[in-house]
């Protein structure tokens, strides 16, 4: 995979030559040229001389400046199509719970619910350190075309924007996991959708309502890290996410992530039962892990389980 955002430097090729003719000034003026292009700092690198990496070593060290390190991960609007329409937010809400869960073995595991809220899942760690996931879930119920018919949809939705506007402008660490919407994400409300009731990516494409979102209130050092686990993200998003705030530490994908889920029938009506797979949740996953762990390897480690997901500080 490539890495996005990779830090280069300019390569001086030097020849040698078998006579000793003196250089004449236009030799001079060129190599100066050469040697000025050398000492510039690319325009990608706001950290200095300090790489990504190490960077992100000192982000995770500051994630946990108070000892607990909260991540606030967002799920867009799962919907999924199929008749009726379908919204997945509480399978993949009871996917990722289960694997945070998990008896330890595989990272991230050993998470429990906050007896106040359980949307809030934490994990004590060594040295007397927490890590907290607050997870923030779009969708109402599982019916996509009831949900839109229901105003308390509305209501949540301008709330979960909300949140997420508060949340960029002053957290450490954001995920979001759902639809990219070709650009136009994240998202978490029933699409838009075209005259053929599918969703209108060239509406998403145009407006962007989220990416603009993003970029109004994400501001610059805040969040040290943000993950987009979303399809193409990487291609979507990172850039422009840079732009507002370069030093972020960014995950995101590289490819289409999608998910398997199996189905049930209640009252006639085929609803999704349970996810069997998820690349897009399982990332996220990894991402906490390392969070977790306070490692930045993340690359490797997504490579190693085959996940399409990597970071942009290599």
């Amino acid at each position: 995979m490539k890495s996005l955002m990779v830090l280069s430097g300019l390569a001086l090729l030097l020849q040698s030559h078998a006579s000793a003719t003196a250089p004449t000034p236009e030799d001079a003026t060129r190599t100066l040229g050469q040697v000025e292009q050398i000492n510039k700092k690319p325009a990608c690198d706001s950290w200095g001389s300090m790489s990504r990496l190490q960077k992100c070593r000192e982000k995770m060290r500051r994630l946990y400046k108070d000892n607990v390190a909260n991540i606030h991960l967002f799920m867009g609007y799962g919907d999924a199509g199929g008749k009726p329409p379908v919204a997945t937010d509480a399978i993949e809400r009871a996917y990722l719970v289960q694997k945070l869960y998990a008896v330890c073995g595989v990272e991230p595991c050993g998470f429990r619910a906050d007896p106040k809220n359980a949307n809030h899942l934490s994990k004590s760690l060594p040295e007397g350190k927490k890590i907290v996931v607050k997870i923030y879930t779009s969708a109402l119920s599982d019916r996509d075309d009831l949900n839109r018919k229901n105003p308390k949809q509305a209501e949540h939705t301008k709330w979960m924007n909300e949140k997420f506007k508060t949340t960029l402008g002053s957290s450490e660490a954001v995920f979001y996991m759902g639809h990219s919407r070709d650009g136009g994400g994240p998202d978490f409300g029933p699409p838009v959708l075209d005259a053929n009731g599918h969703t209108n990516y060239a509406w998403y494409r145009k407006h962007k309502p989220g990416l603009k979102m993003i970029q109004e209130n994400m501001k610059k050092g805040t969040p040290e890290l943000y993950g987009s686990f979303s399809c193409d993200s990487l291609k979507h998003f990172a850039a422009p996410i840079r732009k507002v705030n370069p030093d972020v530490i960014y995950f995101g994908t590289t490819r289409l992530a999608y998910y398997n889920y199996t189905n049930k029938v209640v009252n006639k009506v085929t609803l999704p039962d349970r996810i069997t797979n998820s690349e897009a949740i399982d990332s996220t996953l990894l991402a906490i892990g390392g969070v977790a762990n306070q490692k930045c390897e993340f690359n490797k480690t997504f490579k190693n389980n085959k996940q399409p997901t990597e970071a942009d500080y290599e």
